[in-house]
């Protein structure tokens, strides 16, 4: 299993979120300097969300671009992609791939001509999540739709990877939503996201079949370090 370094910017800051809520968040360092750090600590990809974006109050778009070009490994972008022009501008300048979650709700038919241009690897559908159910537009609106439904529509347009977050989870550290999860991963390439707060959550996961795993707080406090979660990851 991967393990994947988050980097969520807000005002241009890395910062990190409780369950989404704008007001709880708490500012770590410049995202610049968390890139080149999970790089040289042995991260073969990171994961990049413009907060500001997503809740439409703002861009970081020209700080995700230099995060992009200048990062010695891979990164995954999301958060405020909008269109099917942001997310093939994102891919074509050298994202490894583009997390979908509002666009691939409202518009299903960019998704499909996204993995026709770029195939079913560089192209991720976000099933963020409360009590079951999806939520999109920054998580503040209910898509009407379980996390079971939207995984079979989705897979039925040929996505074959998705990033499941549980909201309720999200910078708890409390444990992650194992067992929706599990359920998804014995027939798509599942990442999985909130709660992580520790090497057992690590191996809970790998041991749930999902191919990688999102980590944010828990590195930033010092709970756990990248090291230990990737030889978790492996064990």
């Amino acid at each position: 299993m991967q393990v994947i370094p988050a980097i969520d910017i807000m005002n241009g800051r890395s910062v990190r979120l409780l369950k989404g809520v704008e007001t709880a968040i708490k500012d770590y360092c410049d995202p610049m300097e968390a890139a080149s750090r999970w790089a040289q600590q042995g991260a073969d990809i990171i994961h990049v969300v413009d907060l500001d974006a997503a809740l439409g109050r703002g861009s970081n778009r020209d700080l995700v671009s230099r995060i992009v070009k200048d990062a010695a490994i891979e990164v995954q972008v999301g958060g405020g992609i909008r269109s099917l022009s942001d997310a093939s501008k994102l891919l074509e300048s050298g994202a490894s791939r583009v997390i979908l979650g509002s666009l691939a709700f409202r518009e299903p038919e960019t998704i499909e001509e996204l993995l026709s241009r770029f195939g079913e690897d560089r192209v991720v559908v976000s099933l963020d999540h409360s009590s079951g159910m999806v939520r999109i537009s920054g998580w503040r609106t209910d898509a009407g739709i379980s996390v079971g439904e939207a995984f079979d529509q989705f897979r039925g347009l040929g996505v074959s990877r998705f990033l499941v977050t549980c909201i309720d989870k999200d910078g708890t550290m409390d444990s992650p939503d194992v067992d929706t999860v599990r359920g998804l991963a014995t027939s798509a390439r599942i990442i999985s996201a909130g709660g992580i707060g520790g090497v057992d959550d690590i191996r809970k996961l790998r041991d749930a079949g999902v191919e990688a795993a999102v980590v944010g707080k828990a590195l930033y406090e010092g709970r756990i370090t990248l090291e230990q979660a990737m030889e978790a990851a492996q064990i």
